[in-house]
């Protein structure tokens, strides 16, 4: 067994030489700028030229982009699907949404409250087949939903990620038609 002295420890460590190229930053942005032509957008449809696209779970610009996803498929629902009526699963959805405020709770306490409660009545775990057959059209239909889950996200700050998975079912179903 060779015994070496205590002091090797103390050897003079290499000298590090920074590199000499300027590298790209390897840490990047969540959001990415895209600039579209405005001669492939219909005239009906009013885009900025430059938009933003985001992959967090959130309003961009004070604006949910789910809601703004669900409302352009609200409006390409076609006009043979039938007006909403009192009697149609979608109904309760046509009340004013603040029924189901609880003036003292805000954001996801509010979900777990009340939300999630009376979604579950209404649509139950929303992931049932044959969503599609209770689509409807106006306040008794989707407008109604539309309207109460904006009022949820954009005014109660009721977390998007939850209506969007309650509503995964009827968003495929507006999807699909």
């Amino acid at each position: 067994m060779v015994q070496g002295s205590l002091l090797t420890f103390m050897k003079p460590k290499p000298t590090l030489v920074p590199p000499t190229v300027a590298g790209t930053s390897l840490i990047q942005s969540n959001t990415i700028s895209a600039s579209f032509s405005t001669t492939d957008i219909p005239p009906e449809q009013e885009l900025e030229e430059s938009v933003e696209v985001s992959f967090e779970n959130g309003p961009i610009n004070g604006r949910s982009q789910f809601i703004k996803r669900f409302e352009a498929l609200v409006k390409l629902i076609p006009e043979s699907v039938p007006e909403g009526s009192e009697d149609d699963k979608l109904a309760p959805f046509g009340d004013d949404p603040w029924n189901q405020d609880v003036s003292d709770l805000e954001g996801d306490e509010l979900w777990e409250a009340n939300l999630n409660r009376f979604l579950k009545a209404v649509l139950g775990w929303g992931t049932e087949d044959r969503m599609d057959e209770i689509v409807r059209r106006g306040k008794n239909g989707m407008d109604g939903v539309l309207e109460f889950t904006r009022y949820f996200v954009e005014e109660c700050g009721v977390s998007e990620g939850l209506f969007k998975g309650k509503f995964s079912g009827l968003l495929d179903a507006l999807e699909k038609m």
